[in-house]
């Protein structure tokens, strides 16, 4: 499945392989997105797993306006927000680079009610290594 969109299911996986399971969702994440799937008006855009500083984890990008997009660790801890808030900026607490250079990102789930997937602005993203064309802006963002 490497840089192909499966788009059949709630479970977005993209991306070729890296340091952590391609597959494997913590059981925090996959309790949060059953509850996002119950209540889509309360969820966020998307959430993407990476690599920050070596380990995994968790871009949850807010689904609107002015909202922080958190970076979580693997328990699900909140690390910082790279991105969004008034400023756009974040909290400014993120230690660069938010993600690992030479580490793919994967979009593990994608808000049915949202056209397209977002990475938000200030997020440095390794450009695409498949026929895979990244990340989609909706005509609304």
């Amino acid at each position: 499945m490497h840089g192909k969109f499966r788009l059949a299911t709630l479970l977005i996986i993209v991306g070729a392989a890296s340091s952590f399971a391609a597959g494997a969702l913590p059981t925090w994440l996959q309790q949060s997105i059953a509850g996002y799937t119950t209540h889509p008006a309360d969820a966020p855009r998307s959430i993407w797993v990476l690599s920050h500083h070596g380990s995994p984890a968790y871009l949850v990008v807010a689904g609107c306006c002015d909202r922080y997009n958190d970076l979580l660790d693997a328990q699900g801890t909140k690390i910082c927000s790279p991105s969004g808030g008034l400023t756009g900026h974040g909290d400014g607490r993120c230690a660069a680079p938010v993600v690992d250079p030479g580490t793919p990102v994967r979009l593990v789930w994608r808000n049915p009610r949202w056209r397209g997937t977002v990475i938000p602005e200030g997020v440095a993203v390794p450009a695409p290594t498949s026929a895979a064309t990244g990340p989609v802006r909706p005509p609304d963002a």
